[in-house]
Formats: C-alpha cells, structure tokens, sequence
C-alpha cells in the first residue's frame, strides 16, 4: 500500500475527535476494505477503534508531543523501542 496514503489516514485520524472508516473512505476516495486493511495493519499500533467503529490515535499520539511535525515512520519506531 502507498505510504501517501498510509500517512493521510493516519492524518484524518489523528485530526478528528473520532472518525469512521467509512468516512475516511469518502475523504480519500479509496475503498473501505483498504482504509480498514490499512488501520488493522500498519496503524493498528497508532491507532484504536471505539465500540461505535470510529477511530482515535492512541493516547500517547493525541495528548503529548505535537506529532504534526513527525513523519509516521518516526511514530511508528518510537512506539516499537517503547514496547
């Protein structure tokens, strides 16, 4: 999957007070089913689903450094090296 997309996902994400995947489809105009595959796959460790199926950055992302500078592969190293 094309990281530019990756990254806009996860920008619509991190930028909404919950979004659905359904909604970032339409944004996007992508698919669903690939919105989903990507937010169970590269993102699942960035993100998290509430039980109305809308999507959230984890707390560490949305509450402390502003992350709008830092590229999604830096998130995604600074995670693994906490876990």
């Amino acid at each position: 999957m094309d990281d530019v997309i990756i990254e806009k996902i996860f920008e619509l994400v991190k930028h909404s007070n919950g979004i659905k995947a359904s909604e970032i489809a339409k944004k996007l105009k992508i698919s669903r089913k690939e919105v989903n595959k990507i937010l169970y796959g590269r993102l699942a460790k960035l993100c998290v689903q509430d039980e109305q199926y809308r999507w959230y950055c984890r707390s560490e992302y949305s509450l402390s450094v502003d992350s709008s500078n830092i590229s999604l592969d830096e998130i995604e190293k600074a995670f693994s090296n906490a876990n």
